[in-house]
């Protein structure tokens, strides 16, 4: 079911306007561990999801690790279709010792801090991304860490309509100001 958000909704993002945005809020999140594919070019995001999406179907086990992880996906915030530009997308496993698929890389996500906005996905997630790329710029408490790779996740629910329902939490790694990004706040 996860990977079916990816063929329904093509990692959409909200398209009406809201009377409120979504919250940006801080959190600490433990490592997370990646199965994915990554492409680079212009073509990249279509060779990246389609990869994916052959690596699921071809999957006959019962696709056992879509079904521990949720769906993620990132590429280079303000990039152009270059040949330098990439794509990635893939599944976030809870479970560090999840036996990958064929094909796929496995990386951890590294812990820390994050600033974290939870949104529908229908419509652009450039515009959720440029709103908390500007709330980051603007706050005196945080600033990005460009060590490590923000992304967004995706989450499903048994029973939901999948375009209407299904949930992303965007996450952009940041630092404190104030600690030197050692800092622990409430998840």
């Amino acid at each position: 079911m996860h990977l079916f958000i990816l063929a329904v909704t093509n990692l959409y993002l909200p398209v009406q306007r809201k009377l409120r945005n979504e919250p940006i809020e801080v959190v600490h999140l433990t490592a997370a561990y990646a199965f994915y594919c990554r492409e680079y070019g212009p073509e990249a995001q279509r060779t990246a999801e389609q990869r994916l999406i052959d690596g699921y179907e071809k999957k006959s086990d019962g696709n056992r690790l879509a079904d521990k992880g949720n769906y993620y996906m990132s590429y280079p915030y303000g990039a152009d279709d270059s040949e330098e530009y990439w794509w990635e997308n893939g599944i976030l496993a809870a479970e560090p010792e999840a036996e990958a698929w064929a094909g796929m890389a496995r990386k951890n996500l590294e812990s820390g801090l994050y600033a974290c906005c939870v949104s529908k996905t229908y419509g652009l997630l450039t515009g959720v991304l440029d709103r908390m790329h500007r709330w980051i710029s603007s706050n005196a408490r945080y600033r990005f860490d460009e060590e490590r790779q923000w992304y967004a996740e995706y989450h499903t629910f048994e029973g939901m309509n999948i375009e209407r329902d299904a949930i992303v939490k965007v996450y952009i790694p940041i630092l404190s100001e104030e600690t030197d990004g050692h800092a622990k706040l409430k998840s």
